[in-house]
């Protein structure tokens, strides 16, 4: 199973020759998604490039919401139950913006109308995708656990017992806060490159920085840098935990997910002073969060069953 990043970019006829899908709404330009615009534009835009609460409200955010659904399946479709998540901290607030998405939905999808109609709109916190993917596997249903989730963003930190959120707090601790403190280290050297954002540096620290010619390698570079900041990000991370009177000793399992995690795991698995044999860490977490919603989504369609 592959992820696509939540990227889009307006189309452009020129690229007429790139086997692209592209997406029309009525009110808007025909946009391309995912992999095919983030690998034919410099500059792809992100639906959800602020992290307020606002984006869900955003024409971008429908737009690529639905596009998703037609380029996984291809063709009119009616979803019985469609699952979803939201960060914790903006889970009471715009859980109704998600539900909205309930109804049928119109567009063309390459130059063919397209109809798309969801029967119900099932909205969960998102540390409840990582529950429903861990149950069974790695942690017992009667367990104790607290999720911590380190995304682009924002930090959700949930306290489990079962499936019943017990606690849930959040602030602005994504590994974005880390990536711009690189972004500016790499300026300081590169000052003639003007791109630097926190967008792209997850690529340029995987495959390094395309240069005059050549690649540089910035984690060999920038070791000692690079670890400084991502060890202040993690204090930090910890601090916050620390200062809500949680305990990551007292739990049965604490699972670690969220693509900034995967930036933290060194620290993470060598904490000091912690024992973390029941340290769960999701190497891939949208993954995870796919397929906990989808055996959510399972649950629910065989209570509908079980019903008639």
């Amino acid at each position: 199973m592959s992820v696509d990043p939540s990227v889009f970019a307006v189309y452009n006829p020129t690229w007429s020759d790139a086997k692209v899908d592209i997406f029309e709404f009525e009110d808007g330009d025909p946009i391309i998604i995912g992999n095919h615009a983030k690998n034919l534009v410099k500059n792809v835009s992100q639906a959800m490039v602020s992290e307020s609460a606002e984006r869900y409200s955003s024409k971008q955010f429908r737009q690529l919401f639905l596009s998703t659904i037609a380029k996984d399946l291809r063709k009119s479709t009616r979803i019985p139950h469609l699952v979803t998540g939201l960060p914790v901290s903006h889970f009471n607030s715009r859980i109704d913006q998600l539900e909205s998405f309930k109804g049928e939905h119109t567009f063309l999808f390459n130059g063919e109308k397209i109809y798309i109609e969801i029967e119900n709109v099932h909205v969960l916190p998102q540390p409840l995708g990582t529950y429903f993917y861990t149950i069974d596997e790695d942690i017992d249903t009667g367990d104790s656990v607290l999720v911590i989730d380190v995304g682009h963003g924002t930090l959700d930190i949930t306290e489990l017992n079962g499936q019943a959120v017990v606690t849930d707090i959040g602030n602005d601790l994504g590994i974005k806060e880390a990536h711009n403190n690189v972004a500016a280290l790499l300026r300081e050297d590169f000052n003639d490159r003007t791109e630097f954002g926190s967008i792209g540096i997850t690529e340029i620290l995987e495959k390094g920085l395309k240069y005059k010619g050549s690649r540089i390698s910035i984690r060999e570079k920038y070791e000692k840098q690079l670890r400084a900041i991502f060890r202040n990000h993690f204090d930090l991370i910890l601090a916050f935990i620390t200062e809500n009177k949680l305990d990551l000793t007292t739990y049965d399992n604490v699972i670690w997910t969220g693509g900034g995690s995967q930036e933290l795991f060194d620290f993470i698995m060598n904490e000091e002073g912690n024992d973390n044999n029941h340290y769960i860490f999701i190497e891939e977490p949208q993954t995870a969060n796919i397929k906990g919603y989808f055996a959510f989504g399972q649950a629910k369609e065989d209570e509908f069953n079980d019903t008639e």
